[in-house]
């Protein structure tokens, strides 16, 4: 492998598994279910916030296990989730050295991989690689179980892909893949709806090198990303919430959705399904001409009688028709609008 372009290839599993997996990270996490908006075949797959992810390694040296024990903490750090290394022989990651090349199964897919097979690899590891090294491909590949995809798919990322280099490299030996494989893990965009992030993140750890082989011109992603970025912390934070803080207000808006606000940012809900994918966003931008006074959040919400939601921050408020946005006006002292306010 050492004279290969080093690229991951993340393990998909067999098109009569999917439903199985489906169906597990389902069980697993429930907000794993997929939303309208979500591309087929591409669902979610985390774990449960809170969740002890048992790791046992069925080969190599000790010196390695120790190392790549070490990195993997690394999303522990953001993330609402322990790694638990040992030797039960149900782990849910299950860490090998044997094949070529680095891959892993991504997030709950791990949980359709039976009979003791390894649902992570690390085929160039060596007690004599570098510390980036194993900083690099560790967190990579940890983030994969943590079920992140690859920031090359970004639908904004622009690479220039030779494609029939592409297909010639992950068709051959050691992966085999489909052509209609290769098309979907490496050639395809995903969609907006599904990105981890809003804009293409270029330090992002799930963003690989990319050998120029593998494109047109002279484009080629190097070896420089080897720590988590700003947004892989921020995202993983979001996926697996460590500080659950309450919200500032809630309302049932009516096109029957939930807004949930907290601080600078707000979800929306569709009752009985979950979170639409995209959220959380920022306040200011989605909701019209918004005020600067209201940016950082707001302490209540109503809707009132008249349709119209009620905005309250301090001593001032807001009327908002949905659908059109911030009322002229606005914002006005409470007490001009309430005048019976007074408690």
């Amino acid at each position: 492998m050492s004279n290969g372009p080093r690229f991951c290839t993340p393990r998909i599993l067999p098109a009569d598994q999917q439903e199985l997996a489906q169906r597990l990270a389902i069980a697993e996490n429930p907000q794993n279910a997929p939303r309208p908006s979500e591309i087929a075949g591409v669902p979610s797959k985390f774990w449960r916030p809170g969740r002890v992810l048992r790791c046992r390694f069925l080969d190599g040296e000790s010196t390695v296990h120790a190392k790549v024990e070490e990195k993997a903490q690394g999303w522990s750090e953001f993330a609402n989730i322990t790694f638990s290394f040992g030797d039960d022989p149900d782990a849910e990651i299950r860490i090998s050295f044997a094949e070529v090349g680095s891959w892993s199964y991504i997030g709950t897919d791990a949980l359709a991989v039976s009979g003791g097979r390894p649902t992570m690899n690390y085929g160039w590891l060596t007690p004599n690689s570098s510390d980036t090294e194993y900083n690099r491909v560790v967190l990579h590949e940890f983030g994969h179980a943590l079920g992140m995809i690859h920031e090359h798919q970004h639908p904004e990322a622009g690479i220039p892909w030779d494609r029939d280099a592409v297909l010639a490299y992950y068709t051959g030996p050691p992966n085999n893949w489909s052509v209609a494989s290769t098309e979907h893990n490496v050639l395809e965009a995903y969609s907006r709806d599904i990105t981890q992030y809003s804009v293409f993140d270029i330090h992002s750890i799930m963003l690989y090198p990319i050998p120029n082989a593998h494109t047109m011109g002279d484009f080629a992603v190097p070896w420089s990303n080897f720590e988590l970025s700003d947004a892989d912390r921020s995202f993983i934070d979001r996926v697996y919430p460590t500080n659950v803080l309450p919200f500032d207000a809630a309302v049932v808006a009516p096109n029957d959705k939930l807004y949930i606000f907290r601080g600078p940012e707000y979800i929306r809900i569709t009752p009985g399904v979950g979170i639409d994918v995209g959220y959380p966003k920022p306040i200011v931008g989605n909701w019209g001409d918004w005020p600067e006074e209201f940016a950082g959040g707001i302490d209540a919400v109503m809707l009132y009688t008249d349709g119209k939601l009620y905005f309250f921050k301090g001593s001032s408020y807001l009327s908002y028709t949905p659908g059109v946005g911030v009322d002229d006006g606005f914002p006005r002292p409470i007490l001009e609008g309430w005048p019976d306010m007074h408690f």
